[in-house]
């Protein structure tokens, strides 16, 4: 790894570990089924209705872009981490929904920070 990667990746890494030292510490998420299913109460959600509190953006040694999205379920309200990078969009392959969900996230944070 040379210096810049690893800079890279002690930024990316401090901030995962930021972002779960202020409360985003719970099993996660994930995207199933066009839906972003809490790993903690096992709800099922739009991803218009789970609140997103922050995205980190980052490259992978693939060249693709990963996104990590701080968000909060709608149904238990515990605070978790969605990892969104080239294999989980390599993974729309097999659920098609997951390259959408994952603009629809993107889209939402750009607006509202915008």
């Amino acid at each position: 790894m040379d210096e810049t990667t690893e800079q890279e990746a002690l930024t990316f890494t401090s901030a995962v570990a930021q972002l779960d030292a202020a409360g985003y510490d719970s099993q996660g998420f994930s995207i199933e089924d066009g839906f972003i299913l809490c790993l903690e109460c096992d709800t099922l959600s739009e991803a218009g209705a789970v609140r997103i509190d922050a995205m980190l953006t980052f490259g992978q040694e693939d060249g693709g872009i990963g996104h990590v999205f701080a968000m909060a379920c709608p149904s238990c309200e515990v605070k978790g981490l969605l990892f969104a990078g080239t294999d989980t969009i390599e993974a729309d392959e097999i659920d098609p929904s997951i390259t959408r969900i994952v603009n629809q996230l993107v889209e939402r944070i750009h607006h509202e920070q915008g």
